[in-house]
């Protein structure tokens, strides 16, 4: 299982883009995990200590649990986020693919190469996913030495959108095959508008049930709640009310929210 989760994370880090290497940024996501555990038991520790009065030898479990639980917090979230660029790199490669296709197209027709259509979406490409993948593949055949195959190879492992890898995969089997890219990327071009559309009602569809969600969880959950604890906060308990509303309004929300950004970043995109 482990091995699993590492090689996982080894294919999202390659398709991420990033320009550390991982080895590298295993080792600061290692020194993050650390500052965050030394930080954090020495916050805990003095608010244990000077708030709550709370002897040595009975702050020790409650510190180095919340400390330890913050640094491991902070390592899988370095851990996740090449996870969340990569995805963030496969819908912008999904949402601009479309138009490269459009470009590669008029390139074709014209009788221009594949080595040389590459070449000039990595001049020309405004989508900045696309445009690195074309520069890898121009930088693997003319300075790395690769042949054409393994370029192209080499492009569509990198690539984190199924669809863009297996558009790749398709000029790969034209190129050695019958060699007529026009068609197949004129096919290609009708393909990816159908499966835009698609794609675009299910995420209307997707958006509709998120809102649901949103304006349950993050206006009516938080009215109920706050007009309950304001209940019993007349019948008894004000103090530990109180901070239960203040841990509601002043954590609660703003934590719920921004995870709902992040949901929704994922699923449509950078664009929004």
């Amino acid at each position: 299982m482990i091995s699993g989760v590492i090689d996982d994370f080894n294919e999202y880090y390659e398709q991420s883009g990033l320009s550390y290497s991982r080895e590298n940024y295993l080792k600061g996501a290692l020194l993050l995990a650390a500052g965050l555990l030394v930080i954090s038991f020495g916050i805990t520790s003095a608010i244990h200590y000077t708030l709550l009065k709370m002897s040595v030898i009975q702050m020790l479990v409650p510190v180095l649990v919340l400390s330890m639980s913050i640094a491991i917090l902070g390592f899988m979230g370095a851990f996740m986020f090449p996870v969340y660029i990569a995805m963030q790199r496969k819908k912008d490669l999904e949402n601009g693919l479309i138009y490269t296709v459009s470009y590669m197209t008029v390139l074709a027709t014209s009788g221009v190469s594949i080595e040389n259509i590459l070449e000039r979406v990595a001049e020309v490409e405004d989508n900045n996913a696309i445009r690195q993948l074309a520069e890898r593949f121009t930088v693997d055949l003319k300075f790395f030495g690769k042949d054409l195959s393994q370029a192209l190879k080499s492009m569509s492992e990198r690539s984190s959108s199924l669809l863009m890898s297996k558009f790749l995969d398709r000029i790969h089997n034209t190129v050695w095959s019958s060699g007529d890219l026009k068609s197949l990327m004129d096919y290609e071009g009708n393909r990816l508008i159908t499966l835009k559309h698609e794609d675009m009602k299910k995420t209307l569809n997707s958006l509709t049930y998120l809102g649901e969600v949103y304006v349950a969880m993050l206006i009516v959950a938080p009215i109920l709640f706050i007009l309950m604890f304001s209940l019993l906060s007349v019948i008894g308990g004000g103090g530990s009310v109180a901070i239960t509303l203040d841990i509601i309004v002043f954590f609660g929300i703003p934590i719920i929210g921004g995870a709902f950004l992040v949901i929704l970043d994922t699923l449509i995109g950078a664009d929004w």
